[in-house]
Order: C-alpha cells, then structure tokens, then sequence
C-alpha cells in the first residue's frame, strides 16, 4: 500500500473536522451540561433549605399550641361546674377567651 496524496488529503480533512467538531461542538455541549448540573445543584439546595424552614415553622407552631394548651388549663380546671348559675357568665368569658387565644395562634401560624 502506498501512500499517495488522497491519503494525506483525507488525513488533513480528518483532522480538520476533528478540531472543528471540538471547538463548535464539544465545548459548547459541554458547558451547557455544566450550567445544567450547576442548575439542579443549586435547586437541591434550595429545596433542603426549604425543608428546614419547614421544619423550624413547625416546631414554632408546635410551641405555640403548647402555650395555648397551657393557657387553656389554667382558663378552665377540670372540676369546673358549668350547670351552677353563678359562674355560667364566667365560663362564657372563659370560653370566648379561649376562641380569643386559638384564633390568634392560628393566624400567627397560618402567617408563617
């Protein structure tokens, strides 16, 4: 076999491609998967960040029920006698507060 000029022709246009195909191809594909990786990268991070917040939100709320709960044991003791006329209108008062106090936990959660 015999190395005639077709031969180099062909190896010179071989190469050619090659470094046209790295330099229009190759690096732009390149950095666009990159950029992607780095997109996905940053939306994980968002979304654990999130999930913290939410976690943080949640255990407010859960402090905030508590003192509410508190709030309501001292309101109403168990041996509390609705039936008795005398303190019907300190039960109304006692429940209205209640309302009072569990709406605005309730709103001050649904806020967050």
């Amino acid at each position: 076999m015999s190395i005639d000029l077709t031969l180099v022709g062909q190896f010179v246009v071989f190469i050619t491609m090659l470094l046209l195909m790295k330099k229009m191809l190759y690096v732009p594909l390149n950095d666009a998967m990159e950029a992607r990786a780095k997109k996905i990268e940053d939306g994980l991070a968002a979304a654990d960040a999130g999930l913290e917040a939410k976690a943080a939100a949640d255990a407010a709320a859960e402090l905030q029920l508590n003192d509410a709960n508190l709030k309501l044991r001292k309101l109403f003791p168990l041996r509390i006698s609705v039936r008795q006329k005398s303190k019907k209108k300190q039960y109304k008062r006692r429940v209205w507060k209640l309302l009072r106090l569990w709406m605005q936990a309730r709103m001050s959660w649904m806020q967050k």
